[in-house]
């Protein structure tokens, strides 16, 4: 039955590029056989971030139950609620296949991204859209993906891989890039670029010499890419609406400042539409900004720990002498290299696609940290005893 979990969850990795309905399926079948191996084994093991994940579920359901919206909030049920226990599967999935388990999970997301990525490129280059996406879902969605992803890369490529590998890597790592750049995002523009230059600086300086003078080439070559990059250089003139829209979250907050008005509230909250520099707007465009909206500063706070918390676990695993702590500071400095970004201007626990690769990570510095002993771990059951 392990083997059956193991192939649905990274099943369930791959889909995700590719349709949300096939990863809501192999999510479910994953769900299934987890509680099966659970069940039989008899044995579970808690650690912080596991707690504080409990924590964060309990008061989303809680303001769900108690919104001051309860019509519009119902619809947090099937679009967020349901998919938090996947942050346990996924816990369990390291627990049982260690770092072995966790580096073949990173492979097959990269191998699943190289079409989507093309299929992006290819829609930009012929006019098709202007943005480039997945087939699962929209260009922000995939921006944050693809910069993931790439941490990934990055990861794996640090980590020593074998030469077979490694030849693969940079050719999948350019096709990602230049994904990520189709859909001019440029919060995960920032995010890809950070994930390169610390590679570089800490692996391999030469990767700057091929990387950089093509995104020159590619920026300079064409003007839309050329005038989006540009307006990085006054962010606030060119925030996209956010930052009338985060003036406008800031008021409503002291109305609702502990339990907020209910998931899935924006139009409610809002109000007039017609006020917002973009009307087409439906969220609040900040991870932090919109868990406090919704969930009070009950929500706020527990999701800014389970951000700190792989951090810490990071920087405290830099004096441990475990075999794992290297590639877990690894995996946590350049998958939260796009992660916090895209919190900070977007959606990334809230969402369901990108909600599960987020509770991946977590969940794998969780374990990792209490592998290496830098996290207590509570446990129950026949171990226990």
């Amino acid at each position: 039955m392990r083997r059956a979990f193991h192939h649905t969850f990274l099943a369930l990795l791959c889909a995700i590029p590719f349709s949300i309905a096939a990863a809501q399926a192999l999510y479910a079948a994953a769900l299934l056989l987890w509680a099966a191996l659970v069940v039989r084994e008899r044995r579970l093991e808690f650690t912080v971030p596991d707690l504080i994940m409990l924590a964060f579920f309990a008061v989303r359901l809680l303001t769900i139950l108690l919104s001051e919206h309860p019509s519009a909030s119902a619809a947090a049920f099937g679009r967020e609620v349901l998919f938090y226990p996947f942050y346990f599967i996924a816990v369990s999935y390291v627990r049982w296949f260690g770092r072995e388990g966790v580096m073949r999970a990173m492979t097959f997301s990269i191998a699943a991204i190289i079409v989507p990525s093309l299929y992006a490129v290819g829609n930009v280059l012929t006019g098709t859209t202007d943005r480039g996406a997945s087939f699962s879902g929209g260009y922000t969605f995939f921006a944050v993906h693809s910069a993931v992803i790439l941490g990934f890369a990055a990861v794996l490529a640090a980590d020593g891989p074998s030469p077979k590998l490694l030849r693969w890597l940079l050719p999948a790592a350019l096709v990602i890039i230049a994904g990520l750049i189709s859909t001019y995002t440029r919060a995960m523009w920032l995010s890809a670029a950070a994930v390169v230059v610390v590679f570089a600086l800490l692996k391999e300086r030469r990767l700057l010499y091929i990387i950089l003078p093509a995104a020159v080439i590619a920026f300079a070559a064409v003007p839309s890419l050329r005038e989006r990059a540009v307006s990085l250089m006054d962010p606030l003139q060119n925030s996209s609406g956010r930052m009338e829209l985060w003036t406008a979250a800031v008021e409503r907050i002291p109305l609702h400042p502990f339990l907020g008005y209910g998931p899935e509230t924006f139009d409610e909250v809002i109000g007039d539409r017609s006020l917002l520099p973009d009307t087409r707007v439906g969220s609040w465009h900040s991870e932090f900004l919109q868990v406090q909206v919704e969930s009070g500063a009950a929500g706020s706070m527990l999701l800014l720990t389970l951000y700190v918390l792989p951090v810490w676990t990071a920087f405290r695993l830099r004096r441990s002498q475990h075999g794992d702590a290297p590639f877990g500071i690894r995996f946590v400095h350049f998958t939260f290299l796009a992660f916090i970004p895209a919190a900070a201007v977007g959606t990334v626990m809230a969402a369901i696609l990108n909600g599960m690769l987020f509770k991946f990570v977590l969940a794998a510095a969780s374990v990792l940290g209490a592998g290496a002993g830098v996290l207590p771990v509570r446990r129950i059951g026949r171990e226990a005893a």
